[in-house]
């Protein structure tokens, strides 16, 4: 009977973010949103439907933030046709608000890159990557800055040179 309820709540709990998009204005699939605690905003980001609600992918300053202050609201304030909308109205938010946990800059703002930029998925490939080459993993963070790469595929660059 817990994993029957467990499935209700989750479905209504999707119906309710899906009907609570609905009503954001504009038309397209990709979204601009903000985090906010205590009436400021934390973070920026875009994404898709779920993207606005999820807690997985975020980096370790989001994390810290929202240990923190408990909770979070959610704000939708763009809803656009095409991923580069989406993207020119996050940078120019990121841009206007400086939210404390956006990490990774839009093009154009270089910031030196640190273990806080670091979302919890890429610790492990970090590791990996200090253990197999013994070098620190800011190494590979300012390294994929400059490179505009993800840890990911440096990672899978380094497996492939290596095979």
């Amino acid at each position: 009977m817990q994993l029957e309820d467990r499935q209700r709540q989750l479905k209504a709990r999707a119906t309710e973010r899906r009907e609570f998009l609905d009503e954001v204005p504009g038309e397209g699939e990709h979204f601009v949103y903000h985090h906010v605690r205590e009436g400021t905003v934390f973070y920026v980001g875009k994404g898709r439907a779920r993207r606005p609600f999820s807690q997985r992918g975020r980096n370790l300053k989001w994390h810290e933030i929202v240990r923190a202050a408990g909770s979070f609201q959610v704000r939708v304030v763009g809803r656009f046709t095409s991923d580069r909308l989406a993207r020119d109205r996050e940078a120019a938010d990121i841009q206007a608000l400086k939210p404390e946990a956006n990490i990774s800059q839009p093009a154009g703002i270089v910031r030196r890159p640190t273990l806080a930029s670091v979302s919890e998925g890429d610790i492990a490939r970090l590791m990996t990557l200090e253990r197999r080459t013994g070098k620190p993993a800011e190494e590979f963070i300012a390294l994929a800055v400059r490179l505009a790469l993800s840890l990911r595929e440096i990672t899978k660059f380094l497996e492939y040179d290596e095979g």
